[in-house]
Order: structure tokens, then C-alpha cells, then sequence
């Protein structure tokens, strides 16, 4: 029911077999609509679980059981506040802004071809997620030149606007240091966004772009589905282009400047007081 930036990509509600219905972009761009569960867990069962360790009202977590057939291998995004299953995974960071920075980086590419190539089965239990090559805290507080800014701060905004498209998870949002309403679901501009987040985790893990050519031509699956949808690897083009646009950036000293319009974080917003 979960997927990459998304906790409302699947929902029981029709469900006749094995295979979820997927949650459609119009349902996708109600900030109100939540897909229907299957099994329901006593509220004060989960509060009892958790008990201090978390007090806010969203999981941060990943899918446990993958397949070559995938798209992506890793899994990972917010859920809100709910009992979980064995298949999803939960962690609970230190700081809720250790979410927004994991969200990205456990989401990029690079990650996940890091855990490809350590995956032995079909489950990232948690012995595997440990072995992960990821950047320290400190990392996210350093200013890149070729960004100009804190990396905490250049992602923000990007995974803001990718992971609030729901009243549900308001409480991100104030974390954030976000009061407004969510986003609208925009799927060109989605791509745009996560590709250019793609672009950054390849230049953090330091890759030449022969590297990123030869991880992004390793998700065959992807290159099936946007050749499919798209004509064209229109992933693989994009996620090049930002990262040739950083590299200029790199080589001449001026920050990179998105040419996502509006800039991330100003994106489209819900008017639910109007809705």
C-alpha cells in the first residue's frame, strides 16, 4: 500500500485477488482521500508499542519483501500513524529531521543499487539495512559548492513537497516547519522532483557520470516501464541532466539553480478551506 514518496499507492477498497487496486491520480490528488486497510489494530495497542520512543503521528519505514521484477528493489517512505505488519519495516530515528534526510537517500537510485548488490533473497531484513553505505547527520549539514546551500536545506523543500499530498500526514508538515496546505499531485512535476533529488545523491556518493550511466542502465524493469509509458528512457535523461547541470555547477563555482518552475516547495497547494 506503500511506495517511494507515497503511502496511498494501493488500497483494499475493490480488492478481488492478490493484486491491490491502485490508487488513481485523481484519488491521488484529494488531500483527504486515505486507501482502505484490511485489518484494524486497536489505537491505544499502537501507542502502547511504541511508548516514548515516538511522539509524533506518522512511521517512517520500508517494505520488507521485494522482487527482481520490480521497479525499484528498496522500498521506503512515511505511513501514517498505524499499526504495521512484519512486511513493513519501521525506523525510528533519533530526530524528525533524520526523516526528511533518510527519506531521500534511502528513495535515490544509488541506494538502491547499493542494496541490489547485497540483497541475497527476497526480504531487507533489518542485518541488511545496517550494512547500509549512508551518509552521516553531519553530511546534511555541510554546504556543497555545487549546491550553495546545506543539503538539509536544498532537500527539504523537494521531499516536503513530494510527501505532503495528504491531510494525513500534517504532522510532517509542521515538522517541517510547513503550516500550509498540502500538495497537489502533479506526476511530470513528481518525476522532475525526484530526478533531480536522484541527480544529488549521485554527486553526494562522489559517482563519475560513467558510474551513473552504468547504475541507472542496471534498472532494466524502469527502462521497461518509461520506454513503455514515455517512448523513451525519459528517467535515465533526466536524472543525466541534473547531474551534468551540478557538475557545470561544480567545475565553474556557481551553485546549481533548478529549472523546475515553481521551485521546489512552492508547488501548486491544495485550498481545503475552499474544498
Amino acid at each position: 500500500m506503500m511506495n517511494l514518496y507515497d503511502h496511498r499507492f494501493a488500497t483494499y477498497e475493490g480488492a478481488t485477488g492478490m493484486s491491490l487496486p491502485a490508487v488513481t491520480d485523481a484519488q491521488h490528488d484529494d488531500p483527504r482521500f486515505e486507501p482502505l486497510p484490511r485489518y484494524w489494530v486497536a489505537e491505544d495497542e499502537v501507542t502502547k508499542a511504541l511508548g516514548d520512543t515516538w511522539t509524533s503521528s506518522y512511521l517512517f519505514g520500508w517494505r520488507k519483501i521485494t522482487a527482481s521484477t520490480n521497479e525499484r528493489s528498496f522500498i521506503a517512505g512515511m505511513i501514517p500513524l498505524a499499526a504495521a505488519g512484519d512486511s513493513y519495516m519501521i525506523s525510528l530515528p533519533a530526530t524528525f529531521r533524520s526523516v526528511r534526510n533518510l527519506q531521500p537517500v534511502w528513495s535515490s537510485l544509488a541506494m538502491d543499487f547499493v542494496l541490489r548488490n547485497k540483497l541475497s533473497g527476497s526480504n531487507f531484513q533489518f542485518f541488511v539495512i545496517k550494512q547500509l553505505v549512508c551518509p552521516t547527520p553531519v553530511a546534511f549539514a555541510d554546504t556543497y559548492p555545487w549546491l550553495g546551500v546545506t543539503l538539509d536545506s536544498w532537500l527539504t523543500p523537494r521531499v516536503l513537497e513530494l510527501s505532503y499530498t495528504s491531510t494525513a500526514l500534517d504532522s510532517f508538515a509542521r515538522d517541517a516547519g510547513d503550516d500550509g496546505a498540502p500538495f497537489r499531485w502533479e506526476p511530470d512535476r513528481r518525476t522532475a522532483l525526484r530526478a533531480e533529488i536522484d541527480a544529488a545523491m549521485f554527486h553526494l556518493y562522489d559517482l563519475t557520470r560513467d558510474e551513473v550511466e552504468h547504475v541507472l542502465d542496471s534498472f532494466t524493469v524502469m527502462k521497461k516501464y518509461d520506454l513503455a509509458a514515455h517512448g523513451e528512457l525519459r528517467t535515465r535523461a533526466l536524472v543525466l541532466g541534473y547531474y551534468d547541470a551540478m557538475s557545470a555547477a561544480a567545475a565553474t563555482g556557481i551553485p546549481y539553480a533548478t529549472t523546475i518552475t515553481p521551485a521546489p516547495g512552492l508547488g501548486r497547494r491544495h485550498q481545503i478551506g475552499a474544498e
